[in-house]
């Protein structure tokens, strides 16, 4: 199973405390779900998969960045 975010390249700056990803897991799954953890907040955000593509918002504090992400 491989999660790809299709709207931004690794390693990418964002200058905005709520980006939008964008992107699919393969092979694609017609439903699912993602958990969402980042090192700004304790807690996971569980988000949707239909027919393998998802959309994401992540919160973010200054210094902080997107940690992990899994299926669930």
């Amino acid at each position: 199973m491989s999660i790809q975010v299709t709207n931004l390249t690794q390693g990418a700056t964002v200058t905005y405390s709520l980006p939008l990803l964008i992107g699919e897991v393969t092979p694609p799954l017609a439903q699912g779900h993602l958990k969402v953890t980042c090192q700004s907040e304790n807690e996971a955000r569980i988000w949707p998969i239909f027919n393998g593509q998802f959309k994401i918002l992540v919160p973010l504090l200054v210094s902080y960045y997107f940690e992990t992400y899994s299926l669930i």
